[in-house]
């Protein structure tokens, strides 16, 4: 008699949404038949698009979309997004992606991404992948979103100080030219 080997991963939080440069943890469960530790790996896929733009001015191409029931967030081909291995758990030793070496990121517990302060453009899709070389089927892989706020905010903040600076220095520099005496 055959014995099946199975994995099986979830996400139980589909999204996450974080102010920049706050710390998250990025849930991901695992059962496994396995008695070894299995490799833990977390990917990185940029958006398709921008939720927070696509949920603030939303087209009617995009509602045709969402009405059809695809995801315009996360549906297109790999090559029209960014793609990076964030971190790499193997028993006890975690290796950090080349893009997050010099970051405080971790895996803990079984496979929950932790990254201690998020940055500027990692709001995206993360996928827990776990290999079990002794569990041949089930499902080894899902994924979660990471929506990080502020940095939409942030820029937007930085072009309302910008102009408000602009428009002190024309007011005083207005002010100088009308108090000068005329010779």
């Amino acid at each position: 008699m055959w014995s099946t080997w199975a994995i099986e991963v979830t996400c139980p939080t589909k999204r996450y949404v974080v102010m920049l440069f706050q710390p998250v943890t990025l849930n991901c469960e695992y059962t496994t038949s396995a008695t070894a530790h299995p490799i833990v790996t977390w990917k990185y896929k940029s958006f398709c698009r921008d939720p927070i733009k696509l949920a603030l001015s939303p087209s009617s191409t995009d509602t045709a979309i969402s009405q059809a029931n695809i995801d315009p967030i996360n549906n297109c081909p790999d090559a029209d997004r960014t793609i990076r291995t964030v971190a790499v758990k193997n028993g006890d030793s975690v290796v950090l992606g080349k893009e997050y070496a010099a970051r405080k990121i971790n895996i803990i517990n079984k496979a929950d991404l932790q990254i201690s302060d998020t940055q500027w453009g990692e709001s995206g899709v993360y996928f827990c992948t776990v290999v079990s070389p002794t569990d041949i089927s089930g499902n080894n892989e899902k994924f979660t979103e990471l929506i990080v706020l502020g940095e939409f905010c942030y820029f937007n903040f930085f072009i309302s100080c910008l102009c408000f600076l602009m428009i002190i220095f024309s007011f005083l520099t207005i002010s100088f030219l009308i108090s000068a005496p005329i010779h």
